[in-house]
């Protein structure tokens, strides 16, 4: 197994991040229509939350992308949007921090993940754009491969100042 591990980062006086996840939205991926079915609402989300237009956009092209790879490289899988909030230890006001996007597939594992995440690789001969993408769209991106399945994790920090 290879691991590429990043996670949230909460860098604010008086801020203290909740434990428990909010879960927006969690798709059974098997077909594209279920990634066009999932983009469309991710994107409503993240826009509700405050997230500035080029943020959410980034968000559902990352989601695209990680769709994607279910339907083209494994036989099926899910899309999981959760929302990390921080809560304000004098004022009790709560804020977003971040939206974390998990896209797990029950496929053959990546052999290299180093060499997925390049631009142009491709193991279907297709354009390889799609992680080497999510990782330039997204703040933080995780990849766990097994020979049973890939998940990827891939973290969207919010425009209210959180550091990144």
């Amino acid at each position: 197994m290879q691991v590429h591990c990043e996670s949230i980062a909460l860098d604010m006086p008086a801020w203290q991040l909740l434990d428990k996840p909010e879960v927006l939205s969690h798709t059974k991926i098997v077909h594209e229509l279920d990634v066009f079915d999932a983009r469309r609402d991710v994107l409503k989300m993240a826009l509700s939350l405050g997230f500035r237009n080029d943020q959410a956009y980034s968000l559902v092209t990352a989601m695209t992308e990680l769709g994607n790879n279910i339907v083209f490289h494994s036989v099926g899988g899910y899309l999981l949007l959760q929302a990390y909030y921080a809560l304000h230890e004098l004022t009790g006001e709560q804020a977003i921090v971040a939206l974390m996007l998990i896209a797990q597939d029950s496929g053959p594992g990546i052999a290299d993940i180093e060499l997925a995440k390049q631009e142009g690789y491709s193991s279907i001969n297709s354009m390889g754009c799609g992680l080497s993408g999510v990782f330039r769209l997204m703040d933080a991106c995780r990849i766990e491969s097994f020979p049973s399945g890939t998940r990827v994790t891939a973290t969207l920090y919010s425009a209210n100042g959180w550091e990144r």
